[in-house]
């Protein structure tokens, strides 16, 4: 009897540990049962277990919030025994975060920025002078002559 609540303990302990490691803490009940199930089907056993947990935790260190809520909840990622995908799946990027800006003309004129705001619809496509439209360089060329710099 002894030996069986040593082994409970101890099976127990794992559990919480595996838990801690884990990057998301909600659902703790579920995930404890669901830890607990791979902790007894797994050939591979505890190590292996807390190893994939916290390389798991580790791809999800630095994330944002907004990123931070894609983590699956712990018992979703044990009952579907994630811990054996490729951990270049792990983390995915969040699609309603903003993407950077486009990059902007380099070689652009002085001035031209506030010049092409009519333009705004084409203009992120402007990499550099040459692919202005000429029309347009020579409409802004006129503008600058009339607005010179200050």
């Amino acid at each position: 009897m002894k030996q069986n609540r040593r082994e409970e303990n101890l099976i127990a302990d794992r559990v919480e540990r595996i838990y801690d490691a884990y990057p998301r803490k909600v659902g703790k009940p579920k995930a404890l049962i669901a830890i607990r199930k791979q902790l007894i089907k797994q050939a591979r056993g505890f190590s292996y277990l807390l190893d994939r947990t916290s390389e798991f935790a580790h791809a999800w260190r630095g994330a944002t919030q907004s990123e931070r809520d894609f983590i699956p909840h712990p018992a979703t990622w044990f009952n579907q025994e994630r811990f054996n995908d490729d951990p270049e799946t792990w983390r995915k990027h969040d699609p309603k975060a903003k993407s950077p800006p486009p990059k902007r003309i380099i070689d652009l004129p002085h001035g031209f920025a506030e010049y092409a705001w009519k333009y705004r619809d084409v203009y992120a496509n402007w990499k550099k002078w040459a692919d202005v439209p000429v029309s347009i360089r020579d409409e802004f060329l006129m503008w600058r002559k009339r607005h010179p710099r200050q």
